[in-house]
């Protein structure tokens, strides 16, 4: 009797652990039918364990312990069967999306970023720093240091980090 108590307490926490997984949304209802008839097939044969005699009789089995593992394996068969299925189902939907991304891609190219944003200096009319007489352009806006002459040098002004200015 506490063995039969013992199995009917396992197949309660089973059912409840699939009702649980199947509330919070990680096995899906299609799949969690299969393990309720699991659960409900253990709740019975813990309450009439005859009931396994009976039809190891009936099939022609001697030894119900027989009978159980047979069609415990033809249940591990026909999951490990269904999971193929669903598998391949899935390897060709992932392959169909992926040549359907490509295509995509090739109909219409995104435009390739540049790696450094294009830097145009103002021209000598402007007065403001980093404002060009071309809307949209990027500007370099650090102030340079010049030559003797006037020009515009190659080197930072005193005033900066030379580490701290862009490369050109």
């Amino acid at each position: 009797m506490p063995s039969m108590l013992l199995f009917i307490i396992i197949a309660i926490v089973f059912l409840g652990s699939v009702l649980m997984l199947v509330r919070a949304g990680k096995l899906k209802e299609r799949h969690a039918g299969l393990w309720l008839f699991v659960g409900l097939v253990c709740i019975v044969l813990a309450i009439f364990p005859q009931s396994l005699n009976f039809a190891a009789r009936l099939v022609g089995i001697e030894v119900p312990a027989n009978l159980l593992f047979a069609l415990t394996l033809l249940l591990v068969l026909g999951v490990c069967l269904h999971l193929s299925l669903e598998i391949t189902t899935l390897e060709d939907r992932i392959r169909r999306l992926a040549e359907e991304v490509s295509l995509a891609s090739v109909e219409r190219p995104d435009p390739t970023p540049t790696d450094q944003p294009s830097v145009t200096r103002p021209s000598a009319s402007t007065e403001q720093p980093g404002v060009t007489d071309q809307p949209g352009q990027l500007v370099d806006p650090t102030p340079m240091a010049t030559d003797p002459d006037g020009t515009p040098g190659m080197k930072p002004a005193p005033h900066q980090d030379p580490s701290a200015t862009p490369a050109p």
